[in-house]
């Protein structure tokens, strides 16, 4: 399975490697993508199991 945009999922998931909770806010920080495309790529590490989201809230989320 190959997502659009693999070279900004593989930088996602880099940044949630060395900060295993992260919110989406401190990944465009740390990755410099802008807010849209982290979540897109948090979307899509989702999807395949990779990170889950940990607050059950809509806004201020946090991925493990």
């Amino acid at each position: 399975m190959i997502f659009e945009g693999a070279a900004s999922v593989h930088l996602v998931h880099r940044a949630l490697l060395e900060r295993p909770i992260a919110s989406s806010a401190w990944l465009t920080q740390e990755t410099r993508l802008s807010p849209a495309t982290v979540n897109s790529c948090l979307q899509q590490l989702e999807t395949l199991g990779v990170v889950r989201e940990i607050t059950g809230r809509q806004r201020n989320r946090l991925f493990a």
